[in-house]
């Protein structure tokens, strides 16, 4: 290299280092401009899209690159302040600002109030929530999704494993006489080890819990452990007031780590467990559910199009374990896929892991052998008729040892049995020949019991407690109306409710019903034969009228072995609604045309399956007016003026048909 040379060098590079050097000197002198002109500009935008108005008494520079903020606050339009606070200090990487790539080193904040406040009409809060819908054509239109949530995922991260140094921060709630805050007197985390203590009052009560956790910014991971404090377990705020959900626990730990932050893909890990929770809500069961551990790990990924909880994630509910699969893809009609699978565990562990006040029909039933569990969800709402559905519990050598509270083969005797009237006891009869009105399926007319079959449950005496493709049917049925059109209950699960369960309807009810069904089912407590001859005897078939004997004489006026096939058609109509059954009935007491219809219909499918002639099907007379105490019933309700008890319109469709496989 000659001189000339290197003097061209020497030159460029003392311009560089001084055209740096000036750069550094005004920024200097100009940064607090700069940042108060971004400011403004973030106030105008708050403004002109959500009308809050931000304020700052002062704004500046703090050292090399902290940007330090005094008495700032944020008031909604027409409300109550919703942000003050005294001092907060943004401490960045002073090499990462310069080559736009900021990065959060450490966080101050002094006596920070976040209010929330709302009525049943307005809140000082809800002008976040008002923007303008944007109607999603399809999943690109979103953007990417990777990228977006990724930014804002590693951005959290950033924040919550900076070095932290909270005073005095309080977020309250206030909604008419319901007022709940959370404080943090004091915070600091530094060295990735942080804790505090937590302030929550509700309901007048203040229960204090123990904060503490370690956060790693080169790993991307933090983690958090909440403890019970001195008064007790912790209790879930907010939930008792919005939701009627009590809800505490002993301790809780939370696991949080990136695992990669691309354009294309956003992968994170999540760790946690709770232990010794209580729940109370009506609308999971009616006593308080306790679970001894809740555990679960799973791994989360994000991508340009579609949100994804991948296969190897696992949930474990006290000894019962299964690993969880689950896609997203959002769209104007999105697409959903669903996975569960246990693997083969032992039939113990089930029934030790059912949490107390929860299926208390099988606390305490013992079993040997093992079971095994697969469900496969698959829905597009482009396409709800192409629904993938399949659930399978399977039991390899299972042997019930000894029944819980219950007894799964009462029905195999004659038994007690409890009719409810929207969850309220009304009467209770016996089931057996020491009621008059009980009667064996001989004496039910073969027409009523071909009716029944072929409305409520064509697969009754084929399947084993459960008709997948009716269900599945059903699922996609009920998407296309988008309401509750139809069912898919076979008649085993409908006695399983009648004969074993409250009529409370809630989550653990349903589920604790297909329990039982499984177990009556594939280990044959009862026969086909007596589960069939029970149903017909217990069923509502009207107001205050139960089994096929009450039902012949209230409609027709005559005996169940006496009931022709048109009767019998009309009955089995009346079953999903016999409280309303004076819908389907003309101001003669005749069927009306829909009734005409359905019965056209049931004689089609029984033909079809060779359970009529064709002789039988010509023969067949017109659906007759009612003949019986139903009847006069009719009559004595329609003088009321105020009558609606059996006028209402059905919700549900009149026909429900399934062919047997």
């Amino acid at each position: 290299m000659n001189s000339k040379t290197k003097r061209i060098l020497t030159k460029a590079a003392i311009g560089i280092v001084a055209g740096l050097v000036i750069v550094q000197i005004l920024f200097f002198i100009f940064r607090n401009l700069v940042l108060q002109v971004a400011f403004d500009k973030v106030a105008d935008r708050a403004m002109s899209r959500f009308g809050m108005e931000l304020k700052c008494e002062s704004l500046k520079f703090r050292g090399l690159s902290e940007v330090y903020l005094e008495k700032f606050t944020i008031v909604p339009p027409n409300g109550d302040t919703l942000l003050t606070a005294e001092e907060i200090g943004v401490h960045q990487s002073y090499l990462k600002m310069w080559i736009l790539k900021p990065s959060i080193k450490a966080i101050t904040a002094n006596n920070v109030k976040l209010n929330l406040i709302r009525t049943d009409t307005s809140g000082n809060y809800f002008a976040f929530f008002k923007q303008k819908s944007v109607t999603i054509t399809d999943s690109t239109s979103k953007g990417n999704l990777a990228s977006r949530y990724g930014k804002l995922l590693k951005l959290s991260l950033d924040l919550l494993t900076a070095d932290t140094y909270l005073k005095d921060v309080c977020v309250s709630y206030r909604h008419n006489d319901y007022t709940l805050s959370i404080s943090l007197p004091e915070l600091i985390s530094e060295n990735g080890q942080f804790g505090s203590k937590i302030e929550v009052t509700e309901f007048g009560k203040t229960n204090t819990i123990n904060l503490s956790g370690q956060a790693s910014r080169w790993n991307s991971e933090i983690s958090y452990r909440l403890t019970k404090s001195e008064l007790g377990k912790i209790e879930i705020p907010f939930l008792k007031h919005k939701f009627n959900i009590k809800a505490d626990f002993d301790s809780l730990y939370l696991h949080l780590k990136g695992e990669n932050f691309s354009n294309t893909l956003t992968q994170f890990a999540v760790q946690g467990s709770t232990y010794n929770i209580d729940i109370e809500s009506p609308k999971l069961a009616q006593e308080v559910v306790k679970f001894d551990s809740l555990m679960g790990s799973c791994k989360l990924l994000i991508g340009s199009d579609f949100f994804e909880m991948d296969s190897t994630s696992i949930m474990k509910m006290n000894q019962l374990a299964a690993n969880f699969y689950a896609r997203y893809k959002p769209a104007s009609k999105p697409e959903y896929d669903f996975k569960i699978n246990t693997g083969e565990f032992p039939a113990e562990n089930l029934f030790a892991s059912l949490p107390n006040g929860l299926f208390s029909n099988l606390s305490g039933m013992k079993a040997s052998g093992s079971l095994s569990y697969n469900l496969d969800f698959h829905l597009k709402m482009e396409k709800p008729e192409d629904l993938v559905f399949s659930s399978n519990l399977k039991g390899t050598k299972f042997r019930i040892q000894s029944y819980g509270r219950a007894n799964l083969s009462r029905m195999n005797e004659p038994f007690e049995y409890t009719a409810y009237a929207r969850g309220v006891p009304v009467r209770s009869f016996m089931i057996g020949p020491e009621n008059p009105n009980f009667r064996t399926l001989d004496q039910i007319s073969a027409a009523l019991k071909s009716a029944v079959l072929t409305s409520e449950d064509g697969s009754f005496f084929w399947h084993k407690g459960f008709n997948e493709e009716a269900f599945k049917n059903a699922i996609i049925e009920n998407i296309k109306k988008q309401r509750f059109a139809r069912g898919g209950s076979t008649i085993s699960m409908q006695l399983v409710k009648n004969v074993f369960l409250n009529q409370n309807k809630n989550v653990a009810r349903k589920v604790e019903e297909m329990l039982i069904v499984w177990l009556i089912e594939n280990n044959r407590l009862s026969t086909k034969d007596k589960m069939f001859e029970t149903y017909l005897n217990i069923i509502e078939w009207g107001p205050n009228v139960y089994g096929a004997s009450e039902a012949a004489k209230f409609y027709f006026n005559k005996d169940a072995d006496k009931l022709n096939l048109s009767e019998a058609i009309f009955m089995s109509a009346v079953i999903p609604r016999p409280r309303t059954f004076g819908y389907f009935l003309d101001s003669t007491f005749a069927p009306k045309p829909s009734v005409s219809d359905y019965y056209r219909i049931v004689k089609n499918f029984m033909l079809r399956r060779g359970v009529i002639t064709q002789e039988e099907y010509d023969a067949t007379l017109p659906i007759p007016a009612l003949d019986g105490a139903a009847k006069q019933y009719l009559i004595k309700i329609r003088t009321k003026p105020d009558s609606t008890a059996v006028e209402q319109e059905p919700e549900d469709d009149i026909l429900i048909l399934e062919d047997p496989k």
